[in-house]
């Protein structure tokens, strides 16, 4: 889990190794968390190249996005404001916040039927 901050024409980049096989979650949380980013997410592999993109998945704008490892190797995601930040610095530079899940991690996306009984 990672807290970023994204300013003005900017957007957060991280590395990450993975193994062929893997199933890796990467998960933005920004307007659910109370934030104004609308977000995007891209993997990149070692040489910079779009391997995959996803700008909105929640109805909330936040992106979710479920990437199958082909091959083993560097990867990098990066985190980007689809829209300009809405908060402003002393400095004038306009920010938003996030929060991002990532890894081989378990994640529920539906729950059906949508409720249920304790125990």
């Amino acid at each position: 889990m990672v807290d970023g901050v994204v300013e003005n024409d900017d957007y957060d980049v991280f590395r990450f190794r993975a193994e062929a096989g893997q199933t890796l979650i990467f998960d933005v949380m920004a307007t659910r968390a109370g934030s104004r980013l609308d977000s995007t997410i891209t993997i990149l592999d070692e040489r910079g190249a779009e391997l995959d993109f996803i700008d909105d998945y929640y109805i909330h704008k936040d992106p979710y996005l479920s990437f199958a490892v082909k091959k083993t190797g560097d990867y990098f995601v990066r985190v980007a404001a689809a829209t300009e930040p809405i908060a402003t610095l002393l400095d004038g530079r306009k920010y938003s916040s996030y929060r991002l899940v990532a890894g081989a991690v378990p994640h529920m996306l539906h729950v059906l039927p949508a409720g249920a009984l304790r125990g």
